[in-house]
């Protein structure tokens, strides 16, 4: 008799598929997002040793394919299991579909080597070797992250006035279908952004990362194990209404903040970013705000003196932005404003120790 049992999220295994055309950093972007999800990385390179290229940036191991049977993808994962590697790159899996011994060559011989010399047919024995690639990635013990290149196409844009070519990237390069496998399927352009176009991870929905990050990885790692939000649900609520109520404050003065506000909201702020985006909105407020009391309005009590936290000793995120313009370049100042805006406070955080750090050091 079937029976169905309670549904627990256990230690999950991320199975992602990054799509671009060549140059919008496949490769690099994969590596990135291994060395965030595990420390143990192998490789299996179908392009020419180009993983390599970036050894001296990423600790990893490699395997070469120079062929690109199903059978040898299968293989080559299973091997990687079996040597106790974290994660497992396929560079790229489009190999395994229009490269030498691919499944699109393997279906030309059988139809050649038939009486009809129908195709069609032909298709009755690879299709059991690509379902069983697929099962192979889907039910490795590793993270599998795979690449695959995307079918190139170019279209004319006008620049002013003048008709520019742009190559953009469409469908990948593998049979129909494949991208719908990944719980994470990520589109590259040539200028390295990365488009989340499906996902089971509801932190990364409608996310863009220009380029991709270890921030992204931190937030796959977190998903896949389950861990529990850094706030509990009750103080989870609570800020959400307090942010709510700022939002609607500053809406008129800073449209952008407040519509990043409900933009994040859906996201559910990963990490500490929600009391952060408060705090900011909170700054934003007082600059509003008179200075001083009006005459019909009574004093605000003083704090206690044995008040836990004592904020005065910390800079606003303001006071930062100024040491930055003081200090930093241009291009800083603006990544850091930028930043603020969308309150992308990683970002922003980053910048300034940067910025700061190469201050001290000049």
């Amino acid at each position: 008799m079937l029976s169905f049992k309670h549904a627990v999220k256990r230690d999950a295994k991320a199975r992602i598929a990054l799509i671009g055309v060549s140059g919008s950093g496949k490769t690099y972007s994969a590596l990135r997002l291994a060395q965030e999800l595990g420390e143990k990385i192998a490789v299996i390179d179908t392009e020419a040793g180009s993983a390599s290229k970036y050894a001296d940036e990423f600790h990893f191991d490699v395997l070469e394919l120079t062929t690109f049977h199903p059978n040898l993808y299968i293989e080559a994962i299973q091997s990687a299991e079996q040597h106790g590697f974290d994660v497992v790159i396929v560079d790229s899996l489009s190999h395994a579909w229009m490269g030498k011994n691919g499944e699109l060559e393997l279906v030309d011989k059988a139809a050649k080597a038939s009486r009809s010399g129908n195709s069609y047919f032909a298709w009755r024995d690879v299709t059991p070797l690509h379902n069983r690639l697929i099962d192979t990635l889907l039910q490795s013990k590793l993270h599998v992250i795979v690449t695959m290149r995307s079918k190139t196409e170019y279209i004319v844009e006008d620049i002013k006035g003048k008709q520019v070519p742009r190559k953009v990237g469409m469908a990948p390069v593998m049979r129909d279908g494949m991208e719908y496998e990944f719980d994470i399927v990520v589109d590259l352009d040539l200028q390295h952004n990365g488009v989340i176009t499906k996902t089971r991870c509801r932190m990364l929905d409608g996310q863009v990362f220009s380029p991709i990050d270890d921030d992204m990885g931190r937030i796959v790692k977190q998903w896949c194990s389950g861990d529990a939000p850094e706030i509990d649900p009750a103080e989870f609520t609570e800020l959400i209404e307090q942010g709510n109520k700022l939002a609607e404050q500053i809406k008129t003065s800073h449209p952008k903040v407040a519509k990043k506000w409900e933009d994040r909201k859906r996201q559910n702020f990963p990490g500490n970013n929600i009391q952060e985006a408060i705090d900011y909105m909170t700054g934003l407020l007082s600059e509003l705000e008179p200075e001083g009391p009006s005459d019909d309005t009574p004093d605000s009590p003083e704090p206690p003196a044995d008040a836990d936290t004592d904020k005065s000793a910390e800079k606003t995120h303001a006071e930062k932005l100024q040491d930055i313009a003081e200090v930093g370049s241009e291009e800083d100042r603006m990544v850091a404003e930028t930043a603020l805006t969308d309150q992308d406070f990683i970002t922003f955080n980053k910048t300034y120790d940067r910025v700061m750090s190469e201050a001290h050091a000049a």
